[in-house]
């Protein structure tokens, strides 16, 4: 995973799975998410890549408007970075 991804449509995917789950099983107590941090690619100009962003083009998790907007707000971010999902979830989710 990398900073420079956080927000995109991959991630709506990820941690809409990840709320339904946490969301919908009610047995589960907790839930580890360790992700594998690779440094951010550059282009020749210094650009990030990683701006899918379209949320049209999004096949899953888009009607989770909560992280929508949450994910939204952290792709304006500079830098952007992953931890501030926790945020989400410790605000949005499954509070037993």
């Amino acid at each position: 995973m990398r900073n420079q991804f956080f927000g995109d449509n991959h991630d709506l995917f990820k941690y809409d799975l990840l709320f339904i789950i946490l969301s919908d099983i009610k047995e589960l107590k907790s839930l580890f998410y360790i992700p594998m941090l690779t440094p951010d690619i550059k282009n020749g100009h210094g650009e990030r890549h990683g701006n899918n962003t379209d949320r049209a083009r999004a096949t899953a998790g888009y009607e989770n408007e909560k992280l929508r907007e949450f994910l939204d707000m952290r792709i304006k971010d500079e830098p952007r970075d992953f931890r501030k999902i926790k945020d989400f979830f410790d605000k949005h989710g499954n509070k037993k």
